[in-house]
């Protein structure tokens, strides 16, 4: 059984079934080559080869299918990507109360991966004094992503998070300013060498 073996140099090479791919590519082919497999013309047809160019009906569609299924993978993450929070798909147990928390009840943590039921989350962002919110599992460096906070507690207690946030930005910070007006939660930065604000 002959066929021709056409590669990337646009050389052939003429084989039998029992030749090794190793002893066609030679030394003198540097890797990765690429390697078609074509039917010899003179033995198209003849009793006995392998016809490499017929079209085999069931391999299309698992072709398909496997582009199709790739497809929907890739839809479905674009759609978890852009949802706020990820929601638990199966039943689970809370880290943390250490409750069982149904399928859909709990939140992925999109950093970390680690799942825990939505009132554990949200009362860890309640009482949390930190501007990041760590994730509860014992050794984790995950933490809560913003959006994932926003979903998760109400919008009176997101803004006292992002109060904390800027409470410690401001703490943190040095030639920070605060407002000396009573009430006042406005805070600037002052430059070094400068004498007057315009």
């Amino acid at each position: 059984l002959c066929t021709d073996l056409l590669l990337c140099e646009s050389m052939a090479i003429e084989a039998d079934d029992q030749t090794p791919l190793i002893s066609l590519a030679g030394p003198n082919l540097s890797a990765p080559f690429y390697l078609c497999v074509v039917a010899s013309e003179n033995n198209a047809g003849a009793p006995g080869t392998t016809d490499f160019t017929r079209n085999d009906s069931k391999a299309p569609v698992e072709v398909d299918d496997a582009k199709k299924a790739s497809g929907d993978v890739y839809s479905e993450l674009v759609q978890l990507e852009h949802r706020a929070l990820i929601v638990n798909t199966e039943p689970f147990e809370c880290g943390v109360c250490m409750e069982e928390c149904a399928a859909a009840g709990g939140a992925v943590l999109r950093e970390c991966v680690h799942t825990f039921c939505r009132d554990c989350l949200s009362d860890l962002v309640r009482h949390c004094e930190e501007p990041q919110v760590s994730c509860p599992a014992m050794g984790c460096p995950g933490t809560l992503q913003e959006r994932e906070i926003r979903s998760l507690v109400t919008q009176e207690e997101y803004e006292r998070w992002l109060a904390r946030g800027l409470a410690a930005a401001e703490s943190g910070t040095k030639n920070a300013f605060h407002c000396r007006t009573r009430d006042c939660t406005g805070w600037a930065l002052c430059d070094p060498g400068v004498r007057r604000f315009p």
